[in-house]
């Protein structure tokens, strides 16, 4: 059954509840801060992605699971709390080198199923983008129309154009042309990170990126929010998925084929992080 008829029919044979302390003493404001707690991802900390995974990182070392159980109590509830789990929550996708799961390298699929109702009340998505997918690919999902109020890009030190191969950094600017078409967008969030030796480079590219401004379809433009930029360091890991490693005596990173399988425990390496704010 379509969710619109679903909708529909709940309410017209739905019960009000009138004899639950939930709906009749409870105030709808308390209530729905309860039900939003109840939407939000939680961890599955039983489950906790390699460290070595391409997808680790600060705040992004578990899976995440929505629990709907709320949905299915009653009618009435299900009514009240129906958007919520798409409000409340981050919608994440890794395009390139992610965990695996329905979607989550396919923004453009996973969106295609949402009806109208749900999409205008998707509040936040992010993305971990490789370059040739921003480049190529982020476009044409702006394109289709996607809709958020807020957008996370995220480019991970593995991201970057020919990293394994100790290439400079490069970032073009012509995808930032592409927001133009996503409707609602009110906030554009984007994290540069890098290994600390190549600190330098990141941060002048985010310098020349301050200038942009992020024209929308409506007539608005985002500006760059001069209080936003934030400057972070964390302890990862040196090797990749058993593919990648760093070798700090050369200074370089090489593929498996090309480094000593018996070197023993990662000693790990600093990532660089710099955010910055459009609104």
């Amino acid at each position: 059954m379509p969710a619109s008829q679903l909708v529909a029919r709940f309410q017209a044979n739905r019960n009000n509840q009138e004899s639950s302390p939930l709906f009749t003493v409870i105030p709808p404001e308390l209530r729905n801060r309860i039900f939003l707690l109840t939407c939000q991802s939680s961890p599955r900390k039983d489950d906790p992605y390699a460290r070595d995974a391409w997808y680790y990182r600060p705040g992004y070392e578990y899976p995440e699971k929505i629990y709907t159980d709320l949905l299915r109590t009653c009618r009435l509830v299900y009514l009240e709390t129906r958007l919520l789990p798409l409000q409340a929550n981050e919608h994440i996708f890794w395009c390139g080198r992610g965990p695996r799961g329905q979607h989550k390298s396919n923004p453009l699929g996973y969106f295609d199923q949402f009806t109208q109702e749900q999409l205008n009340a998707v509040n936040k998505v992010h993305i971990f983008a490789q370059l040739w997918w921003l480049e190529g690919s982020f476009p044409s999902l702006c394109e289709k129309g996607t809709q958020t109020r807020t957008l996370h890009i995220t480019i991970r030190h593995t991201d970057w154009w020919w990293w394994e191969r100790n290439q400079p950094l490069v970032l073009k600017d012509d995808w930032m042309r592409s927001l133009k078409g996503i409707s609602g967008l009110k906030r554009v969030v984007l994290e540069l990170e890098t290994m600390e030796r190549d600190k330098d480079q990141m941060y002048a590219i985010a310098n020349r990126l301050k200038a942009r401004r992020i024209e929308l379809r409506d007539g608005r433009a985002l500006v760059f929010n001069i209080d936003s930029m934030v400057k972070q360091q964390w302890y990862g890991p040196s090797r990749f998925a058993g593919e990648v490693c760093y070798i700090k005596d050369e200074n370089r990173w090489v593929t498996r084929n090309r480094w000593w399988r018996g070197e023993g425990p990662d000693p790990g390496l600093t990532y660089c992080t710099v955010t910055l704010v459009w609104d």
